[in-house]
Formats: C-alpha cells, sequence, structure tokens
C-alpha cells in the first residue's frame, strides 16, 4: 500500500491534538464544569443546571464543551456572597 505524500505521522498527529487540547480547552483561567463543581461542592449536574438557566456566566466552546472565566467566577462570587448561588 502506498503512503500518501499528505499524511502525518500518526505520532505527530497525536502532538499536534494534545497540543490544541491543553491551549484550547485547559487553559489555567478557564474552568471545566467539574473544577466549578469542587469548588461550590456540589455535583456537575447542578452546574449543568445553573448554566442552562444562565445563573454562572460560561463559554461554549462546542455542544458538548462548556468552559468558565476564572475571572468571571470570581466576579460572580463577589456580587452574590449572600452564601448560596
Amino acid at each position: 500500500m502506498a503512503k500518501s505524500v499528505f499524511a502525518l505521522p500518526e505520532r505527530r498527529v497525536r502532538q499536534r491534538r494534545e497540543s490544541v487540547r491543553s491551549s484550547v480547552f485547559a487553559s489555567e483561567d478557564r474552568l471545566t464544569v467539574h473544577d466549578v463543581a469542587q469548588r461550590y461542592g456540589v455535583s456537575e449536574w447542578t452546574v449543568y443546571r445553573w448554566v442552562a438557566t444562565k445563573r454562572l456566566p460560561c463559554i461554549k466552546m462546542s455542544n458538548r464543551v462548556i468552559r468558565f472565566l476564572l475571572s468571571d467566577i470570581e466576579q460572580y462570587e463577589k456580587l452574590h456572597t449572600s452564601g448560596r448561588l
């Protein structure tokens, strides 16, 4: 079977995917649903409900990927210091 001239070696493809994931999806100033759930001591489903009812500001990276800016969460916490979210 002939190799395509345009095909990247599997290792390079894997490295490229990992670098994209680390730079786009796992930035230090972006929190995941899991991070926010741990921060508030609630389940991930509760965080999804808060997003659906617009209680928390978030960034929808795609239909399935949600991220929260740490600065937005901290600002939200300052505005809503009455205890529970």
